[in-house]
């Protein structure tokens, strides 16, 4: 009976070595028992006992060959030091698939782009050519990729949009130096990234720069008395708060906790023409001037 025909392949360092597994044909071996990945192509030949399985010789082969190789687990990592991708073989996958779904395809082909150089394999194929089985390797990466990103802010940013039924998004910036923290969005804001490239207006979370800008320019202080009313107009535009609620005359303080438009409007008019734009900038990173704003479209 002819026994079936089977190859193990390495490749390293560009070096093919193919151990051929069959009665009666040699076991193709470097010279050297340990070489380097840029040893020399010369071999020597060894009879191969026909008891043997292809699994066994190249077992055999590795222990003389393989120079201690080890497969870098880390892709990208967070700042500090945690895995977010990792490598399994040639492929990158999400460390915790649940920790950062929107930001996992691109930081995967930033990754994928940089990594699986000068690694090694030894594969079974059969006598076609056809890969059959992969019995050792190590697939080479490069440097992991720090990011910005923090997994335990990434995840409870995550846990926070994964919590609200109608569409979600967040992104957790650090005041300090404007470096990205977080990113998530839930299923219900839809596939495409809004956290990142959707455009909306800042609503009432813009208060804390125009209250900024109130304080520093002293035009008011956060116990001044002032009219929150229904709605207002200023220039040519009519301001209302949400649903027309009116407070009368309250403190500063209580207008920002109670998100009063028609109170901010009328403090951010008295104000100088750079003055939103300078205390918005302190606050992440540089914003527009405020003539921008004007012209800018809806």
């Amino acid at each position: 009976m002819t026994p079936r025909t089977k190859k193990a392949i390495l490749l390293s360092g560009g070096v093919l070595v193919v151990v051929i597994v069959a009665l009666g044909v040699y076991l193709m071996l470097p010279a050297d028992p340990l070489p380097s990945r840029t040893a020399a192509a010369s071999t020597r030949s060894t009879p191969v006992q026909p008891a043997e399985s292809a699994t066994e010789v190249a077992d055999k082969f590795l222990a003389a060959f393989q120079t201690g190789n080890a497969t870098a687990a880390a892709a990208v990592l967070d700042r500090d030091g945690k895995p977010f991708l990792v490598w399994q073989g040639s492929v990158v996958q999400p460390a915790d698939p649940g920790v950062a779904p929107l930001l996992t395809s691109g930081m995967t082909r930033v990754a994928g782009e940089q990594g699986g150089k000068d690694g090694w394999r030894v594969v079974l194929i059969d006598a076609a050519g056809t890969e059959l089985e992969r019995l050792a390797g190590a697939d080479g990466v490069s440097k992991p990729i720090t990011t910005t990103l923090s997994i335990t802010t990434q995840r409870a940013a995550q846990a926070a949009v994964d919590s609200a039924s109608q569409p979600a998004m967040l992104v957790a910036i650090e005041p300090s130096t404007g470096e990205i923290l977080a990113v998530a969005q839930n299923a219900a804001s839809g596939s495409d990234a809004k956290a990142l490239h959707g455009l909306y207006p800042p609503g009432s979370t813009f208060k804390i720069a125009t209250a900024t800008a109130v304080l520093e320019a002293g035009a008011a202080d956060i116990n001044d008395v002032l009219p929150c009313p229904g709605e207002v107009t200023v220039g040519t535009r009519t301001i209302p708060n949400d649903d027309h609620f009116a407070l009368g005359d309250v403190p500063l303080h209580t207008a920002f906790a109670r998100s009063c438009n028609t109170t901010f409007a009328q403090l951010a008019g008295g104000l100088g023409a750079a003055a939103l734009s300078d205390a918005a900038s302190q606050l992440g990173p540089p914003a527009a001037p405020f003539s921008a704003w004007r012209t800018a479209s809806p």
